[in-house]
């Protein structure tokens, strides 16, 4: 989430939490047998094409702005309180 946070292109690893992420805002490694290759095709893809990198820096810091924004994370939780009975 600091990556995300900070426009930085992230891959993880597609588990749990991570796997809810939209795949336009970070890149998703399936764990098991061709984990490695997968890591390292993303990580030249990375590095070679500067488009790819800002679209996910891009898309990153407007998902943190947006999803992970404290202000609206709070007042979501506030919503959800409030409408107990």
């Amino acid at each position: 989430c600091e990556s995300l946070a900070c426009g930085k292109p992230t891959i993880v690893s597609r588990i749990n939490q991570y796997d809810e992420i939209p795949d336009d805002v970070c890149w998703k490694v399936d764990i098991g047998d061709f984990e490695v290759d997968l890591l390292s095709s993303y990580i030249k893809v990375l590095l070679k094409e500067k488009d790819v990198r800002e679209t996910l820096s891009r898309n990153a810091l407007n998902y943190a702005q947006n999803a992970l924004n404290i202000d609206i994370i709070a007042r979501e939780y506030y919503n959800v309180i409030s409408n107990v009975k």
